[in-house]
């Protein structure tokens, strides 16, 4: 069994005071995760990504549309199956910032 899994809890991209969750990566073994947001500044998507265990916070990504949000969300779930093979967050965040 992994010990990490993505979660996608939030299934529609909705906007609260300009920040739209997308997604969670948690790792069961320490109960930590990387979560993935966006803030939303004039006509800008700011993408975040943060590790919850360290607190760090790294803007991944800038968008002009709201629709290449959707796109980063599915990019992330194609290669689902590779991010629950790595053992720790750290490879995941990794990971995931070479794909993108």
């Amino acid at each position: 069994m992994y010990n990490i899994n993505l979660i996608d809890i939030y299934p529609q991209l909705l906007e609260i005071n300009n920040e739209i969750n997308l997604l969670r990566i948690v790792d069961k073994k320490v109960k930590e995760s990387l979560v993935f947001y966006c803030i939303k500044n004039e006509n800008t998507y700011r993408v975040y990504m943060l590790n919850t265990m360290t607190g760090q916070e790294v803007n991944i990504k800038n968008y002009s549309e709201k629709n290449n949000l959707k796109n980063l969300v599915e990019n992330i779930k194609l290669v689902e199956i590779d991010i629950n093979k790595l053992k720790t967050l750290e490879e995941v965040e990794n990971y995931i910032l070479k794909i993108i």
